[in-house]
């Protein structure tokens, strides 16, 4: 549920009465079976890749104007996993780099 004063996940809340079939996936799942509430830590919110590609999972990406359904290869964590996969060295550099050295000031030379 989205806290009244944040954007912030905080928790999952599973509602049962709406589900016609427990018996059926994902409820047969032992961790989704026997979920009532799952709270989030304000300060972190992520899942795993793999939870995310469990399949049939059902991902939605939740933004200050809505909660919409999304596909794993549209997901943030996916995009950017492949993409350091797939260009590793390229962002290691850019994370390794040494900063950039300090302007230094010109100095004035003394008048003789």
């Amino acid at each position: 549920m989205l806290g009244p004063f944040t954007r912030f996940l905080r928790s999952v809340e599973l509602r049962r009465e709406p589900i016609t079939d427990p018996t059926k996936h994902p409820f047969t799942v032992p961790a989704i079976r026997n979920l009532d509430t799952l709270e989030f830590h304000p300060q972190v919110t992520f899942f795993i890749a793999i939870v995310l590609a469990y399949p049939h999972a059902q991902l939605f990406s939740f933004s200050a104007d809505a909660i919409t359904p999304v596909r794993y290869e549209e997901t943030e964590h996916f995009m950017l996993t492949r993409d350091f996969l797939m260009n590793r060295e390229r962002y290691l550099a850019r994370l390794l780099e040494e900063p950039p050295p300090e302007p230094t000031r010109p100095t004035r030379r003394k008048k003789r």
